[in-house]
């Protein structure tokens, strides 16, 4: 009666297609740890060594207060052999009889595998003893020999062999799962180009929206089926920032080569990028909702559901092609800010998901930008587009805009709208260069995509000139009868910090929304107004901004302010999210998913041993670690992807135990085979105090890595909560 209990509990808040991907993720992940320790445990078998336990999980007991929890979920004995699975799902194991990894059991273990013998046993054995090693015992006079079905009793190349099963039993999994996967059929991400980010190379370039990328790099063939995620993205993650990498790019029926130097630069992290982001869909996944702390609707956007394909906005045809659909919605939503859009969207039935369609318009209204009253001091052109109108015009790295059209005090903030505004005509923009003044005429031309300042340290980029541009923490005016006046801000006031203060009892909130609540730091090297600018648009209605600024002559002060909406300028992105573009990768025999496996498995040893050398040499920053709870976020969300990308998943998986195990960390499988190559070398094993004290340092550091991965699994998921 309570198991029936706690399944209906459950039944409450987990569809069953949520209980299936759960059983699904807990299966493969099982799977992968029990095919690594069924490698120790068959040639463990082979080489006559007693295994007295073969476990996935570790069997330890856990008190909590008064209550001590089982130690298994499930155990039986067969022949010699304890079978289980362990309380905490964190590894596996093999007990031979004669090893074991915790220091605490050492000598206890070495005594458990030595065979006492009698006077009459030595006479008897004399001769089938002769030359093997013999310990003689001190109180007693007798003597002592390793039971000749422990671990250590073998010979160094048996040892070395059941130590280096299981990484080979995961090489040789990976390549099945592999296999397999690739023959059920992969979803993935295409290298379709949604977009680059202002700044970046890619942008720099001129990649546009459409562009697709064939090829990576001059060695091999084009292959229209390159996946964004593992190929591109892992190509450029494991790159360093002075390697010149090669696309080969398909803008309709022409193709070309471009090639980008990956940056760090206008990142937090040390990750090298190239700055694109993949094409999006015309179908809804989610509409951001002006404040989810209210219960009521909060206007038109929420008659959207997921699911539902847009066809047609103010009357204009949308592609039916979904990725060429999703193109065209971006470039409206980029062109159009100031206008009410009427969006039309067929819907599929959520019953059955049969029949015709259903067809609704919808309104969308505007998005006022939300502004404090601040503006700020612009500083230089950081880039400038290969093929822009500034380009054209003459407009270099370095340049800072005075005026436009004669006007002078530009915002920074407004002005890329202001020259969306005047696209098509031709205008005066007087910079200055070196010290110098200069009028130059450029006619801008309307925007094609949306541009983000979304990452610290970004700059603003005015797509209609084709130039991103820094924007400095200094005031230049102050907007009248705004909040930023009404507190007393004036010119000249330098902001250094930046906080978002969410209202009471919504802070929990606030987190889920932006995962992000750390204060904002500006200064001449942290250029970040432009990100504190972003963010102030997407955070609750009633989260207010809390700016501590430093007034000349005078100590640094704070003031908490209210953003209020515009009436006159408006934001691109109206909320909506939708799904990416996505692909279905096939194989047509068995012999083709074989190729395609092994390579996927060289690929994927080849990715961890490189990320592994740049974690090591600080090419990527350690938070970018994941613990259990991480690995079996991205196992689920993989998993709802099709079985196909889980076994793929499970690929990388299995290469990544494979590789982190055999490294030659003592109580690592490679941490063993260093002692056996320095036993088999010396012809004598290492000495035990020694293999203890780096035994001991090898637990601690495997100790500690597990904290701390587990405390950014802490980190990650408290924006949840």
């Amino acid at each position: 009666m309570g198991m029936c209990l706690v399944v209906a509990a459950l039944s409450s808040w987990i569809s069953w297609e949520m209980l299936l991907v759960i059983l699904q993720v807990a299966f493969g992940l099982g799977m992968v740890i029990f095919v690594h320790e069924l490698g120790h445990f068959l040639v463990a078998k082979a080489c006559g060594v007693k295994c007295e336990k073969f476990y996935v999980g570790f069997d330890v007991p856990i008190r909590i207060g008064l209550w001590t929890l089982p130690r298994t979920l499930g155990k039986f004995q067969w022949g010699e052999t304890e079978y289980g699975i362990g309380i905490i799902p964190l590894g596996g194991y093999v007990k031979m009889l004669g090893q074991d990894d915790n220091p605490a059991n050492y000598q206890a273990e070495i005594e458990r595998t030595k065979v006492r013998k009698t006077e009459n046993d030595l006479s008897e054995a004399k001769d089938e003893t002769e030359g093997e090693e013999k310990v003689s015992d001190q109180e007693s006079n007798e003597e002592v020999e390793l039971d000749p079905r422990s671990y250590p009793a073998k010979a160094v190349w048996q040892r070395m062999a059941i130590i280096s099963a299981g990484v080979i039993m995961n090489i040789i999994f990976a390549a099945i799962f592999a296999v397999m996967g690739f023959r059920l059929g992969v979803k993935y991400i295409p290298c379709l180009i949604g977009g680059a980010t202002p700044g970046y190379p890619a942008w720099a370039a001129d990649l546009r929206p459409g562009d697709h990328i064939i090829q990576i790099g001059k060695e091999g063939e084009p292959n229209e089926q390159l996946r964004f995620d593992r190929d591109l993205r892992g190509k450029v993650m494991f790159s360093d920032t002075q390697d010149e990498i090669e696309f080969l790019v398909r803008r309709g029926e022409k193709t070309f080569w471009i090639k980008l130097n990956p940056t760090t630069e206008f990142s937090s992290e040390s990750t090298p990028r190239v700055g694109v982001y993949f094409a999006h869909t015309n179908v809804i996944a989610d509409v951001l909702r002006a404040d989810e702390t209210q219960t009521e609707s909060a206007g038109t956007d929420q008659e959207f559901q997921p699911g539902d394909r847009v066809v047609a906005i103010n009357g204009q045809p949308i592609s039916d092609k979904p990725i060429e659909g999703g193109l065209q919605i971006q470039s409206v939503f980029a062109s159009r800010p100031n206008d009410v859009l009427t969006f039309t969207v067929e819907r599929i039935g959520k019953d059955d998901g049969q029949g015709d369609p259903q067809r609704l318009d919808i309104e969308v209204a505007k998005r006022p930008a939300r502004r404090l009253g601040l503006v700020m001091h612009m500083g230089s052109i950081t880039a400038v587009r290969k093929d822009s109108p500034a380009e054209f015009a003459g407009i270099k790295v370095g340049d800072r805009i005075r005026s436009l059209d004669g006007k002078g005090v530009l915002d920074p903030i407004t002005l890329p709208d202001q020259l969306r505004a005047l696209a098509g005509k031709t205008v005066s923009i007087e910079i200055l260069r070196d010290g110098e003044s200069l009028t130059i005429e450029v006619t801008p031309v309307v925007p094609s995509t949306l541009m983000h300042s979304e990452v610290p340290g970004s700059s603003i980029p005015a797509e209609a000139l084709g130039v991103v541009f820094t924007v400095s923490g200094q005031v230049a005016s102050v907007i009248p009868e705004s909040p930023a006046e009404k507190s007393g801000m004036q010119t000249d006031d330098e902001i250094i910090k930046v906080e978002f203060v969410p209202a009471e009892g919504k802070r929990g909130h606030e987190l889920k929304r932006t995962g992000d609540l750390d204060p904002v730091e500006i200064s001449v090297q942290n250029k970040n107004w432009p990100h504190v600018y972003f963010r102030m648009q997407h955070v609750l209605p009633d989260t207010q901004i809390k700016l501590t600024y430093r007034r000349p002559g005078e100590a640094s002060q704070s003031q908490i302010l209210m953003p209020e909406e515009s009436e006159e300028w408006f934001l691109a992105d109206r909320r909506f999210r939708f799904e990416p573009a996505s692909e279905d990768l096939h194989v047509d025999s068995w012999g083709q998913a074989f190729w395609f496996g092994l390579q996927q498995t060289g690929d994927d040893l080849t990715m961890v041993l490189v990320f592994l050398k740049k974690l090591a040499t600080g090419g990527i920053s350690p938070t970018n670690l994941g613990g259990p709870v991480t690995i079996a976020a991205a196992a689920g969300s993989e998993a709802t992807q099709g079985l196909g990308r889980f076994l793929l998943f499970l690929t990388l998986l299995s290469a990544n135990l494979a590789v982190v195990n055999f490294l030659p960390i003592p109580v690592l499988d490679g941490g063993h085979m260093l002692f056996l190559t320095a036993e088999g070398i010396r012809g004598k094993p290492v000495g035990e105090r020694l293999q203890f004290q780096l035994t001991i340092a090898g637990l601690v550091f495997i100790l500690g890595l597990m904290v701390f991965v587990i405390g950014l699994d802490i980190h990650r998921l408290s924006s949840w909560f």
